[in-house]
């Protein structure tokens, strides 16, 4: 109803406990959410957008008994051969979080095998669209268990084959960051990072990655409604040929206040509604024609301001000062 079109929507929080989401053994959706009539009911009502139903199948929070993980066989093993138990960073204390309650592992491949199997043949069964991956295609583990060794390259390809199966299932594929040997078979890229190490070598920053695959997958940066600066992400997707990507949640986010999601307090849609369907039309006037356009030029002009051309000629200025910057015969 606000006038967005040709969307790429993923759905988080789904099934298996939602967000904090458990193994692929079962899936279960969110009763709270409506359950399976509900969801399917969903599903055909937008059977005209692109639906990408999001999971992760590389991890395993501490789960309950008989949910099919069993951490002393099915966790993946370090260097060391100690298990591969992992814990959330805190950007607090710069360290680990050692709660009990927060602690993951990376499981081996076999495992992960298993999960795709189910996750896979769930999406198929729901008849939704697509799939998204919140791992694959960005996260690439390896797991050092002398009986079953199995190397960073053996995953990428036991990714590939995965993306393989799922094209060869008319399913859409939807993936984070985007490794490179994950392009030939993504729909759509989300939080890309257009920006980089910030290391203090590094004179200025030019988008490499997206010129070479700009007009070839779409993608995007960071989500402008949970970026530490929406101008500033706007300003990034329009200089590095991104799009518009938001996490919208229906409910207002005081609802979120004293839980672990504080990472979504600027998630709720109608705080954000009218500004999202600002800047979408804006930039789809503006900027809807370079979309499907090679990137073919770039400059940093100065500090402040970049100059992406494209291969029609089209050239789209960026100012990212706090000042108006003088071009010429125009004003940015």
């Amino acid at each position: 109803s606000l006038g967005f079109k040709n969307m790429y929507v993923k759905l988080s929080g789904q099934f298996n406990k939602g967000l904090d989401q458990r193994v692929i053994t079962s899936f279960k959706l969110i009763d709270k959410l409506g359950g399976k009539k509900d969801f399917k009911q969903f599903v055909e009502d937008n059977s005209s957008r692109k639906l990408y139903l999001d999971g992760q199948v590389t991890y395993a929070k501490k789960n309950k008994l008989f949910d099919g993980f069993m951490m002393y066989r099915d966790a993946a093993r370090f260097v060391s051969d100690e298990m591969c138990r992992l814990y959330p960073y805190s950007p607090v204390f710069y360290s680990r979080v050692k709660d009990p309650d927060d602690l993951y592992f990376l499981v081996k491949p076999a495992f992960t095998a298993k999960m795709l199997d189910k996750f896979i043949s769930s999406v198929e069964k729901y008849e939704l669209p697509g799939i998204s991956f919140r791992d694959f295609g960005e996260e690439l583990s390896c797991d050092f268990n002398e009986d079953r060794l199995v190397s960073r390259e053996k995953m990428k390809q036991m990714q590939c084959d995965t993306f393989k199966d799922i094209k060869k299932r008319k399913l859409g594929l939807m993936i984070n960051n985007g490794n490179d040997y994950a392009l030939p078979y993504a729909d759509f890229i989300t939080n890309m990072d257009f920006t980089g190490t910030k290391y203090l070598i590094t004179d200025e920053r030019i988008p490499f990655y997206q010129i070479a695959i700009h007009g070839l997958v779409p993608y995007t940066g960071e989500a402008v409604n949970l970026a530490p600066s929406a101008t500033q992400a706007v300003l990034n997707a329009a200089a590095y040929g991104g799009g518009l990507y938001f996490v919208f949640t229906e409910k207002s986010t005081e609802y979120l206040q004293e839980t672990e999601y504080t990472e979504y307090y600027g998630a709720g849609f109608h705080e954000w509604k009218d500004f999202a369907k600002n800047i979408y039309t804006r930039f789809n006037k503006e900027l809807g024609g370079v979309f499907n356009k090679k990137i073919t030029d770039f400059e940093n002009i100065n500090q402040f301001v970049s100059r992406t051309e494209y291969e029609d000629g089209t050239a789209v200025y960026v100012n990212r000062g706090n000042v108006p910057a003088e071009m010429g015969d125009f004003t940015i």
